[in-house]
């Protein structure tokens, strides 16, 4: 069983801003294609190690949940 339909999946990924991008920018030579996979390699593994990071804190306490969830305002608004 699937949340959504393959067309449907199929239709946000044509959508995708990410794949957009990167084919503007190859379209139009504003990077070498080198560069560009640099960049895709470097952030790959940014997200590699916040992900590492994330798996090897310690969970928050259960009153620590709803922190900076919300915003405070203190006296006025604006």
């Amino acid at each position: 069983m699937r949340y959504r339909t393959k067309e449907e999946v199929e239709g946000y990924r044509a959508r995708d801003p990410i794949a957009q991008f990167r084919r503007r920018v190859l379209e139009r030579d504003a990077l070498p294609e080198g560069d560009l996979r640099a960049v895709e390699v470097r952030v790959a593994a940014e997200i590699e190690e916040a992900v590492r990071f994330a798996e090897g804190s310690p969970a928050p306490r259960p009153e620590e949940t709803l922190e900076d969830v919300y915003v405070s305002y203190s006296g006025r608004l604006w």
